[in-house]
């Protein structure tokens, strides 16, 4: 699960710089929550959030 999330953010940040409004939110957490946030910032991700847990109600 780890890769697919880091590998999820690459791809991303190819998405950003082709499309500037595009937004990703990433939910849940877990073991990859920490490697994903330094991730995004080594990134410079602009618009990758990460809300942590929502209730499937709140989705």
């Amino acid at each position: 699960m780890m890769t697919r999330i880091l590998n999820l953010l690459k791809a991303y940040k190819i998405v950003e710089q082709e499309e500037p409004n595009a937004q990703l939110i990433v939910m849940g957490t877990g073991n990859y929550e920490r490697e994903a946030r330094k991730l995004a910032k080594e990134l410079k991700l602009k618009d990758a959030y990460f809300p942590g847990h929502i209730s499937e109600g709140r989705i």
